[in-house]
């Protein structure tokens, strides 16, 4: 039994096929999927939009696969509906999965930090406007371009979030491990239990695998 924990995919209005073709391969290897927020992008098109595009291609492997939905800051509940039934079994704001003597408490980690995000339909239409750009520019610069951008800063927001999340949600010593996505700086801490998945783009896959006798965290270049 394997379940695959990933987050920030971040699909938009912009397809790509190859991110399609290879996040379908990979649901593929998995008897569960947990999405832990961030799996399409309000500001990029609205709910309808997305359940109309071509990144509905996915949704029949991920029902099939029993998958758990985390909202996330850029996918909240107040902007999905019961489509969310189309690609998922279970809705939640966070998930726990016990495998052995193991915890692991799964949430997207918005709530411990600002959430930056704004429902001011003046803001959402602009951002909508642009999107495509930023994300094209956020892609470009955020991975293997720029270390500041690469790692100083989603580093810097990432500690933030690990502090907040273990000081408020693990019983010290206890073998339960916290798992976050939002800051799209992939981390695994196992002396502090502490698990951050990262996020898909610009050919880049970070994502969590979690088994009963383990646990990895993986980085791979897709095509």
């Amino acid at each position: 039994m394997k379940t695959l924990v990933i987050s920030d995919i971040h699909l938009g209005r912009k397809f790509d096929q190859k991110k399609l073709d290879f996040l379908y391969s990979l649901f593929s290897l998995y008897d569960e999927i947990v999405l832990n927020g961030d799996f399409w992008c309000y500001y990029s098109f609205d709910f309808k939009d997305f359940l109309d595009s071509k990144w509905k291609e996915l949704f029949p492997i991920l029902k099939k696969k029993n998958t758990t939905y985390v909202y996330g800051n850029h996918d909240r509940e107040s902007w999905c509906n019961k489509g969310v039934e189309l690609f998922s079994s279970k809705q939640v704001s966070s998930h726990t999965i016990e495998l052995g003597k193991r915890k692991f408490l799964i949430e997207h980690g918005d709530s411990h930090l600002s959430r930056l995000c704004f429902e001011n339909k003046h803001f959402v239409k602009f951002m909508r406007n642009v999107n495509p750009l930023i994300f094209e520019l956020i892609d470009k610069a955020a991975l293997n371009s720029y270390p500041l951008f690469d790692n100083t800063i989603p580093m810097f927001f990432n500690k933030m979030l690990k502090k907040h999340a273990l000081k408020n949600n693990i019983t010290p010593n206890a073998d339960t491990y916290y798992i976050n996505g939002h800051t799209h700086y992939a981390e695994f801490d196992k002396k502090a239990k502490y698990i951050n998945t990262g996020y898909i783009g610009n050919k880049l896959a970070q994502y969590l695998e979690l088994g009963i006798n383990h646990s990895e965290l993986f980085s791979v270049q897709y095509k």
